[in-house]
């Protein structure tokens, strides 16, 4: 297993990538995530487009979305820190735990202290349960679909880590927090969870996510407004992923799925790991994982 022969370099041609991109949306309150991205099929002109990361319809704020070919790298994006503004409104508890639920239980209105101390009782590695309205999935079926049939169930507890958790404002019954968290936190449960420690009950009444790993909010416009990346530069400031450069003859060999070395590249992979390989335009052709001095394909970029 070898580089080619540079006589080689037009054999099967080297292709053109076929259009992709990551897109950055300020999504508004009162859509789905998939709705919001509808205008982005028209400007794009394809069907082929998904999100890295569901925001709940009551919520606005940052939205992954994914288009063409950049669909296929969502799990570079999905597991990515996220950071939230909540406002927790005391004394009554909802269903979906957010402003589209009905009421099912009420409270006191705790004090600040109170308030506080359960704030920070909720930093590092936490076990969490998620809301019986979520898209988790019991016994192979999401969770909300059951819980809108009237037999709602009680996901299984899962680990989390809130990196940072502060308290911006308390006006009673209002509060209002700022959440750094992994992969996989439903802030509705922390919000419940944390008036739970307070003595009482509350649900989420507005929630805006405002940065995922990198990327914030504040690069964006108004609500409704988004800006588009190429996806390698979106590839290169998730960091954790090497970039090489890959010549003409060596595009043509990963757009025919050939066994590549090490060597084929500039710089050469010497670290394992995910690599992202662009072309000498610099345009994203694929990403490769280097185990030990093998080269295994995770994504080919597909060819015009």
């Amino acid at each position: 297993m070898s580089c080619p022969d540079k006589r080689a370099a037009t054999i099967g041609g080297s292709g053109r990538p076929a259009g992709g991109a990551v897109v950055l949306l300020h999504k508004p309150p009162g859509v789905s995530s998939f709705s919001a991205l509808s205008p982005l099929k028209r400007l794009f002109g394809t069907k082929k487009i998904g999100h890295a990361g569901t925001l709940d319809p009551f919520a606005s704020g940052l939205l992954i979305g994914l288009v063409g070919y950049a669909t296929k790298l969502a799990k570079f994006f999905s597991g990515l820190d996220k950071r939230y503004t909540a406002e927790l409104r005391f004394g009554v508890e909802t269903d979906t735990l957010d402003p589209e639920g009905i009421t099912v239980a009420t409270g006191p209105i705790p004090d600040g202290d109170a308030v506080k101390r359960a704030v920070g009782a909720f930093v590092g590695e936490i076990e969490q349960v998620p809301p019986s309205y979520s898209a988790v999935k019991v016994g192979g079926r999401r969770a909300y679909k059951a819980a809108r049939e009237g037999h709602p169930v009680v996901p299984a507890p899962r680990i989390v880590t809130i990196h940072g958790l502060s308290l911006r404002s308390f006006r009673p019954p209002v509060a209002e927090i700022d959440v750094w968290c992994s992969k996989g936190t439903y802030v509705r449960s922390l919000v419940r969870d944390i008036a739970a420690r307070s003595g009482t009950v509350a649900y989420t009444a507005r929630l805006v996510r405002s940065a995922i790993g990198p990327f914030k909010l504040d690069e964006i416009g108004p609500e409704g407004e988004w800006v588009t990346i190429e996806p390698i530069a979106a590839l290169e400031r998730i960091g954790g992923i090497g970039t090489v450069r890959a010549d003409e003859s060596t595009v043509a060999r990963i757009a025919r799925g050939a066994r590549i070395s090490a060597d084929c590249f500039r710089p050469p992979l010497a670290v394992d790991g995910p690599h992202a390989i662009i072309d000498r335009e610099g345009r994203l052709v694929a990403v490769v994982e280097l185990e030990g001095d093998r080269v295994s394909y995770r994504f080919v970029v597909p060819q015009d």
